[in-house]
């Protein structure tokens, strides 16, 4: 999946790359990670459905709802033999068109006696998802409302809020209102952060309730309270005391408009306290940090590999990587001769990937790709796309990459 994502992000034929890929699971999975990634638009569906590949109905609905084709969805909520999630995106995709095709389908999944509560929310935040990301707003509006039902703290309730101030704020904000209403002010911080994560301005009213004495809950009101456009600047100190919540929604935002004095400090909670969600906020920010100033992350890197502090020098290179730039690439050069066998393939992989390498550093870069150098999982298909690349054996070898 990691690697036909990347080569079609790159520019190969989407059929092609599945008809490669061995097994339904596999290719299913592909058409969801492509559609997250917004890799599908009315041209690639179609495409896809020429080809009659076999995939899971989930996947199918997900297809035929980024043409939309009407006629195919409706009889997606009609079949009973297709998944729940096929028939949600069928009902959520018609919903504009035929009013009541959202409520139809929620009353007949709740309806389902071999499904339990549990197995229903799942099935419904799945649907949410692709209702969010095809903007469809009427069809949020039937989901938010009837998630009102359920209690204040419920999650399912909350992201239906939230896609529904992201895509309508007109009727988002009132649900969002209802909500704080609901909440004891206790509990009002994850609440809140839902303006944050939406980007719509904080009624005045909410003020006194986040009122704290607690530098953290003090932190988090100030930065509720601020303009959407001066949030990004109030995180810095929510940041420095370690709030995830707050990280999380920095990190989903695009990489060059987080500040850089805000990725240095995300870099710095991320060395300080490792853990695996920390580890990718720190490649997150040294990323905006190699984007903005390449040069002085060189000499972070240079000073972690001095300390032997493999664990930062790794994240710092995953962020050259990532930036994918001449520049980049140039400070990488500097370390494929490192010590650690790791640090030099991570080097080689940042120069290929924002530059050019030749003679053995392609070697090089072609056995950390097949696992002989230390690379994460995830980027030895990267290596080995651009180990194929560098030789001019791409076209030719895409089950190579696939195999990788």
């Amino acid at each position: 999946v990691v690697a036909g994502r990347a080569l079609i992000a790159r520019g190969a034929d989407p059929v092609r790359i599945m008809t490669r890929v061995g097994d339904n699971p596999t290719r299913s999975a592909l058409v969801v990670s492509l559609f997250g990634d917004d890799l599908i638009d009315s041209n690639v569906a179609k495409a896809l459905l020429e080809a009659d590949l076999r995939i899971s109905p989930a996947a199918q609905a997900i297809v035929e709802a980024s043409i939309p084709a009407p006629d195919v969805l409706a009889d997606a909520i009609s079949d009973d033999t297709l998944a729940e999630v096929a028939g949600g995106i069928a009902a959520v995709s018609l919903e504009q068109e035929r009013p009541g095709s959202v409520a139809a389908w929620l009353k007949e999944l709740d309806d389902r006696p071999n499904r339990s509560t549990l197995q229903k929310d799942r099935i419904l935040f799945e649907v949410l998802a692709i209702a969010s990301r095809l903007e469809l707003v009427e069809s949020l509006a039937v989901i938010t409302g009837t998630c009102e039902k359920r209690p204040s703290d419920d999650a399912l309730r909350a992201s239906a809020i939230l896609s529904q101030m992201e895509q309508d704020p007109e009727r988002g904000l009132p649900a969002w209102s209802r909500l704080a209403e609901a909440t004891p002010s206790a509990q009002l911080i994850p609440t809140a952060l839902l303006l944050v994560i939406a980007e719509v301005p904080a009624p005045s009213a909410i003020g006194d309730r986040l009122s704290s004495d607690n530098p953290l809950p003090a932190a988090v009101r100030t930065m509720v309270l601020a303009r959407p456009e001066d949030r990004l600047d109030a995180a810095r100190e929510v940041v420095s005391l370690g709030h995830l919540p707050t990280i999380r929604w920095i990190l989903n935002r695009d990489v060059e408009s987080i500040p850089v004095e805000l990725a240095s400090e995300i870099l710095a909670r991320a060395v300080a306290a490792p853990s695996s969600t920390m580890t990718n906020a720190g490649i997150v920010a040294a990323t905006r940090l190699a984007t903005a100033d390449p040069e002085a992350l060189s000499e972070r890197i240079k000073a972690a590999v001095d300390a032997k502090d493999t664990f930062q020098a790794s994240m710092l290179l995953e962020g050259l990587i990532r930036s994918r730039t001449p520049a980049a690439a140039a400070v990488a050069t500097e370390f494929i001769q490192s010590p650690q066998r790791n640090l030099r393939s991570l080097a080689l992989l940042a120069v290929a990937n924002g530059g050019e390498l030749e003679g053995t550093s392609v070697r090089r870069l072609g056995r950390a790709a097949a696992g002989g150098g230390g690379l994460p999982e995830a980027l030895r298909p990267l290596a080995a796309w651009h180990y194929l690349r560098l030789q001019d054996r791409l076209d030719e070898s895409i089950p190579a990459v696939l195999d990788f």
